[in-house]
C-alpha cells in the first residue's frame, strides 16, 4: 500500500506495550513532578529518550521507526518530568500521553501505541509485567490499520520530515505491502503510484521511468535511482544507464520513496523528473529481529516461478554494534514461445526467463551518544533471456489493428541471447550530531555491468541487404553484443542545522567520479560483414556545492530557498569503425557550470491540512556525442549534446478530514523544457541530439484514502498529464504541439483491503485495480515540409487495465498469503512500436502483459 502500515503481531515483549495503552485515558498526568537535574546532549530522539528514561526512572514507550531521523537540542540542568520530555520533542510533531499506570506513551499521534512500540525503560521488572492484564489482539490489529499523512517520516529533503509537512509531492511505499501478493518489481509498484510511469519491460532490469511528463529523452537518466544516500545512475551518456535500473525490492528495506518533480537542488544532474530511493532499515542494536518467506506462482501460458528471502538482524554488542545480513533468490517463469523464424516450429517455451539474486550487508556503530558508523554493501545479478514482445502484423500501415501474427504468445525469432545486469555497490555513512546541527559524510561506490547479446536480424536484415549490395535475404543473423560499465565513487559533506521552528539551513559539496566504459560490436553473417565496431571509454567528474534555508515567518508559515552550483565535465575516447559508422579515433571533451534553484512556501493552516507552492529546476550535463552520418540524407549530428534544462511549478494541498478518517495528498504542476537531449535513429543506429524546441506540460495528481469502515481501508489514485511540442523540430522529425511519445495521458488505480478475524486468526482480503490509458507513439513529423521521412506510424497501444486480488491469514509471527495477479487474464499491450525501413517492408512489435499468475507465500517473522 501507498502508506506506512505497522504490521499486526508484535514481537512477544511488545505486548507490554499494548497491555498498558488499554488503560490510556485523557486526563492521566505525571504522578511525580519532582525536579530531576538532567544531562542529556544534543542526539537522535531516540537515543535522548533512551537517555531520559534512564535519568528520569520513568516508564516510556515508543515507535522507534518514528523517531528515525529526528535530532533533538540537549537538556541540562533541573526540570520536572514533563517539562524535560516536552522540551526533548519541541518541534518533532511527536506526541506524548500518559496512561493510569504512569506509562509514558510516545507516537507521530495521541494515540496508544501499536505493535512494534519499543520500551526503554530500564527498569522494569517481572511482576510488574505480569499485572498489566491480557493483550488484546483485536482492538491493536484494528488500531494498527489506521494511516496518516501525518505519521508518516521521509527524509526526501535530506532531514527527517513528516509526509504532511514535506512541501512537495512523494510517494512513501511500503515494498511489503506489495511483495507478498506477487508484485515484486519496482514496476509493479509504479503502477500504483500517480504521475509515474514505467516504459519497457522487456526484460528484467530493462527499461525507463517518467515521472510527470520528462519523458526518458536521450541516453542519460531523467529519474535517478539512489539507495540511501548513494546515487546508482550514472551521468554519462555511454553506460545504458538511461534503460537499466536496480529494481531492488526484495532487499531489507524500510520503504520506497517516489519523489516528483525536478530535484537539482539536493540530488544534482539526472534527477530532472524526480527520484526513486530506496531506503535500508537500520541494523538491530537491542534485540535480534528477522523474517523468512517462500513464494511460488503459477503463470498462465507460462511456467512456475520461485523466490525465496531472508533477513536476520542482531546486536553484536548491545546499544553499540548491529549488524544485517539479507539475501533472495527470484527465478521468474517466462511465457512467450520463441518458434524458428524459417520453419515456425517451436524452439524455446516459456523463453522470455530470468534469474534474479541479490545479497546486502550492513553494520552500524554507535561511536558514542554522538557519533555513529554506518557501512553497508550490496551485490545484486540478474540473468536475463529473451522478452516480452510479439510480433502483429500490419496489412494497411496508415490503418493498424493489434493483431498478433502468430499465437497471442508466440514470436517468431532468432535465439535472443542474453541479457546481464549487475550491480554493486558499498558505502560509509559517518554522522556526528552537535548540540546545534549535525554533520553527515557519505562515501559511496557504485557499479553497474550490462553486457548483452542480441541479434535485430527481423528489424535491420533488409536494409543491410540494401546498403550492402547483397541480394535480398542474404543477410541471416546480425549478432551484437554490447558491454557497458559504470563506476562511481562519490564523497558528500552535509551540515544541517537541528529540525526548529525559527530558522533551518543546510550546507553541503559533493563530489562524483564516473568512469564508463562501452564496447559495440555488430557483425553480418554470413557475409562476416562488420557493422560496427566501437569503442568510448569516458570519464565524469563533477564539482558540486549546495545549500537552502527555511525562515519561519510564523510556526505555520515558512519560505525555503536553495540553490546548488555544478560544475561538470566529461572526458570521452572514440574509436569508431564499421560499415554502419564513419570512422573515428580521436578525444572529445565537454564541461560547463550549471545551477539549479529551489523555492518553497508552505502554510500549516491546521493540524490537519498543509498547502504548499514549489519553484524548482533541474539539468543534465552536456556530453561529448557519436558523430553519425546519415548516408542518404547527409545529416549529421553534432560533436557536442549541450546540456539540458527544466522549470517546475507546483501547488498542492496535504490534509485530512473526518477525524483522519479520509485523507488526500493532491498536486497541480506544469513544467518547460528548454532544448532538450533527444535520441534519434541514423541509418537505424541509434544517437543523440539537442532537439532544437521546448516541451510544455502540465498535469495534476491525487492520492486519497479513506477508512470506510473500521476495517475497510480504500486508497485512490489518479493523475493527468499533457506535453507537446513547442515548435518544429527537423531533428525528432516532430511538429509543433505533436504529444511526447511514450506518455499515456491518464493513469488511475484502486487499492482495497478488509481486515477481520477467524478466531486467533488475523486475516485480511485485498483488491488492486490499475489503469494505464492510451500510450503515445512516435513522432510523425510532416515530410510534406520536410520534417520526419514518413517512416513512423502513429497508433493506439489500447488502455492497459489490470486486477490483483489477494488473501493473508496470520497466526503469530507466521502468515499466509494467497494471490492472484492480471485476474481476469487481460491480454494488453504495454508498450511498442511500428515502422517503415524505407523499403517498403513493415516491422512491427508490442510488448505483453504478464498473464494472470496465481501464487502463494510463506513468511515467518522473528
Amino acid at each position: 500500500m501507498i502508506s506506512t502500515r505497522k504490521s499486526i503481531n508484535a514481537i512477544k515483549h511488545i505486548a507490554l506495550a499494548g497491555c498498558a495503552s488499554i488503560a490510556i485515558t485523557q486526563g492521566a498526568v505525571f504522578a511525580d513532578s519532582r525536579d530531576v537535574d538532567f544531562d542529556i546532549k544534543s542526539q537522535e530522539l531516540s537515543a535522548a529518550l533512551n537517555a531520559y528514561g534512564q535519568q528520569s526512572d520513568q516508564e516510556v514507550f515508543f515507535i522507534g521507526s518514528e523517531m528515525a531521523g529526528f535530532l533533538v537540542q540537549g537538556l541540562e540542568g533541573f526540570y520536572d518530568k514533563e517539562t524535560a520530555l516536552r522540551t526533548l520533542l519541541e518541534y518533532t510533531g511527536i506526541h506524548y500521553k500518559v496512561n493510569q499506570l504512569g506509562i509514558v506513551l510516545i507516537g507521530s499521534a495521541a494515540n496508544a501505541p501499536a505493535p512494534g512500540f519499543q520500551k526503554i525503560s530500564y527498569n522494569t521488572n517481572a511482576d510488574f509485567e505480569a499485572e498489566l492484564g491480557a493483550y488484546d489482539a483485536d482492538e491493536r490489529a484494528d488500531e494498527a490499520d489506521e494511516f496518516s499523512l501525518d505519521e508518516i517520516i521521509v527524509t526526501s529533503s535530506r532531514r527527517a520530515q513528516k509526509l504532511q509537512d514535506v512541501p512537495m509531492s512523494i510517494a512513501s511505499v511500503n515494498p511489503d505491502d506489495f511483495i507478498g501478493i506477487g508484485l515484486t518489481s519496482l514496476e509493479d509498484i509504479i503502477d500504483y503510484v500517480p504521475g509515474v510511469n514505467f516504459n519497457g519491460g522487456s526484460q528484467a532490469g530493462q527499461g525507463n521511468i517518467t515521472i510527470r511528463a520528462v519523458s526518458q529523452e536521450s541516453f542519460i537518466p531523467v529519474t535517478a535511482i539512489y539507495v540511501d544516500d548513494v546515487p546508482l545512475t550514472t551521468s554519462t551518456p555511454f553506460a545504458f544507464g538511461a534503460n537499466v535500473f536496480l529494481d531492488g525490492l526484495l532487499g531489507d528495506l524500510e520503504r520506497v520513496e517516489v519523489i516528483k518533480g525536478p530535484q537539482g537542488t539536493l540530488y544534482g544532474a539526472s534527477a530532472m523528473g524526480g527520484i526513486i530511493r530506496y531506503i535500508t532499515k537500520d541494523p538491530a542494536l537491542e534485540e535480534m529481529r528477522g523474517n523468512v518467506s517462500a513464494d511460488v506462482s503459477t503463470t498462465k501460458e507460462g511456467g512456475i516461478t520461485q523466490l525465496y528471502r531472508g533477513t536476520i538482524s542482531t546486536p553484536i554488542i548491545e546499544d553499540k554494534l548491529g549488524i544485517t545480513v539479507s539475501g533472495f533468490y527470484n527465478e521468474k517463469a517466462g511465457y512467450i514461445d520463441r518458434l524458428d523464424p524459417v520453419t515456425l516450429t517451436l524452439a524455446d517455451d516459456d523463453y522470455n526467463t530470468s534469474e534474479i539474486y541479490g545479497i546486502s550487508v550492513t553494520a552500524l556503530l554507535k561511536l558514542s551518544e554522538n557519533a555513529s558508523l554506518r557501512v553497508s554493501g550490496m551485490y545484486q545479478n540478474t540473468q536475463a533471456y529473451g522478452g516480452n514482445s510479439v510480433q502483429f502484423d500490419v496489412a494497411d500501415p496508415d490503418n493498424i489493428v493489434l493483431v498478433p501474427q502468430l499465437g497471442d504468445y508466440e514470436i517468431a525469432a532468432p535465439d535472443p541471447g542474453f541479457n546481464n545486469l549487475e550491480y554493486k555497490k558499498a558505502d560509509a555513512t559517518f554522522k556526528y550530531a552537535f548540540d546545534w546541527g549535525e554533520f553527515t559524510s557519505v562515501t559511496g561506490y557504485a557499479q553497474h555491468i550490462n553486457p548483452a547479446l542480441t541479434d535485430p536480424i527481423i528489424a535491420f536484415g533488409a536494409v543491410i541487404d540494401f546498403i550492402s549490395g547483397s541480394p535480398p535475404g542474404t543477410t541471416t543473423s546480425i549478432p551484437v553484443l554490447a558491454t557497458a560499465e559504470s563506476e562511481k565513487f562519490i564523497q558528500e559533506f552535509r551540515l544541517s542545522s537541528l529540525n526548529n521552528d525559527t530558522f533551518e539551513w543546510q550546507v553541503g559539496l559533493f563530489y562524483p567520479k564516473d568512469e564508463t566504459n562501452n564496447v559495440q560490436l555488430a557483425i553480418a553473417k554470413p557475409q562476416e560483414l562488420v557493422l560496427n565496431d566501437s569503442q568510448f571509454p569516458s570519464e565524469y567528474e563533477e564539482k558540486a556545492v549546495f545549500a537552502n534555508a527555511t525562515y519561519y515567518v510564523t510556526p505555520y508559515f515558512d519560505i525555503t530557498a536553495g540553490f546548488r552550483y555544478s560544475e561538470p565535465s566529461l572526458d570521452a575516447d572514440f574509436n569508431f569503425g564499421g560499415l554502419l559508422i564513419t570512422p573515428l579515433v580521436g578525444q572529445f571533451s565537454a564541461s560547463e557550470n550549471v545551477t539549479t534553484y529551489l523555492f518553497n512556501a508552505r502554510w500549516r493552516v491546521e493540524d490537519a491540512l498543509s498547502l504548499y507552492a514549489r519553484v524548482a529546476s533541474g539539468y543534465r550535463p552536456a556530453y561529448t556525442n557519436t558523430p553519425v552520418t546519415d548516408t542518404i540524407t547527409g545529416q549529421t549530428t553534432s560533436s557536442i549534446v549541450n546540456s539540458d534544462s527544466l522549470w517546475s511549478y507546483e501547488v498542492g494541498a496535504k490534509g485530512s478530514v473526518l477525524d483522519g478518517k479520509f485523507s488526500y495528498d493532491i498536486a497541480l504542476w506544469t513544467m518547460q523544457w528548454e532544448d532538450f537531449q533527444a535520441g534519434i535513429q541514423l541509418n537505424g543506429l541509434g544517437t543523440s541530439a539537442n532537439a532544437g524546441v521546448g516541451q510544455s506540460s502540465h498535469g495534476f495528481e491525487g492520492t486519497f484514502n479513506a477508512f470506510v469502515t473500521d476495517k475497510l481501508l480504500v486508497q485512490a489514485t489518479v493523475a493527468y498529464t499533457k506535453s507537446t511540442l513547442d515548435e518544429d523540430s527537423v531533428t525528432l522529425g516532430g511538429v509543433a504541439r505533436e504529444r511526447t511519445r511514450g506518455l499515456p495521458d491518464w493513469t488511475a488505480s484502486l487499492l482495497a483491503n478488509y481486515t477481520y478475524t477467524i478466531g486467533d486468526i488475523d486475516a485480511a482480503v485485498g483488491l488492486g485495480v490499475r489503469y494505464i490509458g492510451e500510450l503515445n507513439g512516435p513522432y510523425l513529423g510532416d515530410p510534406t515540409r520536410g520534417i520526419g521521412f514518413g517512416l513512423n506510424r502513429q497508433f493506439s497501444f489500447g488502455e492497459v487495465l489490470l486486477t490483483d486480488l489477494n488473501a493473508s491469514f496470520t497466526w503469530d509471527d507466521l502468515t499466509l498469503r494467497l494471490y492472484a495477479t492480471n485476474l481476469f487474464d487481460a491480454y494488453d499491450f504495454i508498450s511498442g512500436g511500428i515502422r517503415l525501413d524505407g523499403l517498403g517492408n513493415t516491422t512491427a512489435g508490442a510488448s505483453v502483459a504478464k498473464p494472470r499468475t496465481i501464487g502463494a507465500s510463506v513468511a515467518f517473522s522473528f
